[in-house]
């Protein structure tokens, strides 16, 4: 089954290209001897991603890959959703979308 991109996977692919642009900027800086004094593209300065954005690729990837595998597994429709719940707040977490326990108390 093929799925058509959502808007939210152009917006992560979009950050992903920011995220390329500025560090090969930063690395040519650095490379040059230069001081890099450009801020990150991240929408929060305190939050960065946890990995670079050709990784977080591989592994969102790798993630639909497990959706499937799970998808079609014998298990509870229940256990499924808590199995692909949490491994997609794992990926957000790594791309700085997620901050687990973030709504605790806010009920």
């Amino acid at each position: 089954m093929v799925f058509a991109k959502s808007q939210a996977d152009s917006v992560r692919e979009e950050r992903d290209r920011l995220w390329e642009a500025w560090n090969e900027r930063r690395l040519a800086t650095e490379r040059e001897g230069r001081p890099f004094t450009e801020p990150t593209p991240s929408r929060n300065d305190k939050m960065m991603p946890k990995v670079s954005p050709t990784t977080l690729r591989e592994v969102r990837e790798a993630l639909r890959r497990y959706e499937r595998i799970v998808a079609a597994s014998p298990m509870r429709e229940s256990t499924k959703k808590t199995y692909l719940l949490h491994s997609n707040n794992f990926v957000r977490w790594l791309a700085d979308d997620f901050e687990p326990g973030a709504s605790v108390g806010r009920r």
